[in-house]
């Protein structure tokens, strides 16, 4: 148990060392720091600020009961990082960079309690910031691109950085967290607008709702694909009970539901390996239907 003030929280699920391959392409997760926090708490407080579905659940402790398993000691438990894929002709890539080295959040109440880790990650994986050729970022929320900058400089200072063209225009310059993260690297900065191959294997698919420019990665490589999700869900509920629940700071509720009503088909009727950044321990799994019921399992 790790102490916290006045509060004991659990210990942080860490991703389980080593790398995942998707053909010929390394993919490792790399973690950043974790929020553990009452679930119905920050559903309750992005509802307030954002739109949700009528009806949608997840805004009361009672939703929650049903789910025990997606809760870690009774919190539920949100992981911060990003993935570095290696694709195996000389480009070394990160998606997402995580919350960064301070603990801001929109309010103190859901301030993750670990953080600052990614780097050291990186390291671990025998990368240095000035090795990664490419960032893509999936959407323009704080928490994943909480390393694009460091003390007003790139941190990957031989990257060029790369989002969606529509996330681009909202944030920069109406966002003063994303405005200040992004603005060192604006000139070597390359937005995407739609489907389409970036780089090699890695693929762009628009998945908005969550943000207009919220997308998917894809990594396809010697007849493999692994999904990178993003923020489509940000806790196991939303996944497998994804038609009653609600998101999280969805900027259009309907289109994130209908977003994640697709994705959640697409995996399950393909069988397509996926990481969600934000699931404890951001590791690799596949969705299947057991008894009627959507679960998920370790790919």
């Amino acid at each position: 148990m790790t102490p916290t003030g006045d509060r004991t929280l659990p210990t942080p699920t860490l991703p389980r060392p080593g790398s995942w391959t998707v053909g010929s392409v390394r993919v490792t997760p790399l973690y950043d720091g974790t929020l553990f926090t009452a679930p119905e708490l920050i559903y309750c407080m992005a509802d307030q600020h954002y739109p949700v579905v009528p009806g949608a659940r997840g805004l009361s402790a009672d939703d929650w009961r049903e789910h025990p398993a997606a809760l870690t000691e009774g919190h539920l438990e949100l992981t911060f990082g990003g993935y570095l894929v290696e694709p195996g002709d000389g480009r070394v890539v990160l998606v997402d960079s995580g919350q960064g080295p301070t603990d801001w959040a929109p309010a103190p109440e859901v301030a993750p309690q670990a953080y600052g880790h990614l780097i050291n990650s990186m390291r671990d994986a025998g990368v240095e910031p000035d090795d990664v050729t490419d960032v893509v970022i999936t959407h323009l929320h704080a928490d994943h691109l909480g390393w694009a900058a460091t003390d007003g400089r790139p941190t990957f200072g031989n990257a060029t950085y790369r989002c969606h063209a529509d996330d681009l225009a909202l944030f920069v310059p109406g966002n003063e967290v994303a405005t200040r993260a992004l603005t060192p690297s604006l000139d070597r900065l390359v937005a995407w607008t739609g489907a389409d191959r970036i780089l090699g294997p890695l693929s762009v698919r628009p998945a908005p709702g969550h943000t207009p420019g919220t997308t998917v990665v894809t990594i396809e490589s010697e007849g493999e694909q692994l999904w990178l999700l993003g923020d489509i869900y940000h806790s196991v509920p939303e996944l497998v009970d994804v038609i009653i629940w609600s998101g999280m700071g969805d900027a259009d509720a309907v289109g994130a539901l209908r977003t994640r009503l697709a994705v959640a088909d697409a995996l399950e009727h393909q069988g397509i390996p996926f990481a969600a950044a934000h699931f404890p321990g951001m590791p690799r799994q596949r969705v299947v239907r057991t008894g009627g019921r959507r679960t998920l399992v370790d790919a």
